[in-house]
């Protein structure tokens, strides 16, 4: 019964993730973007 009750969980923490964790990868994400569009945009030149 145990067994169940502790894959139940591992399962919901995987699945979930926190405000913290979705933020940071939001702003990952962004960085990203922007430093692609910065290389795009100042490459060139």
């Amino acid at each position: 019964m145990s067994g169940k009750v502790s894959t139940l969980a591992a399962q919901e923490g995987a699945v979930s993730t926190s405000f913290e964790e979705r933020s940071v990868w939001i702003q990952l994400i962004s960085q990203l973007v922007g430093m692609g569009a910065y290389a795009a945009v100042a490459g060139p030149r």
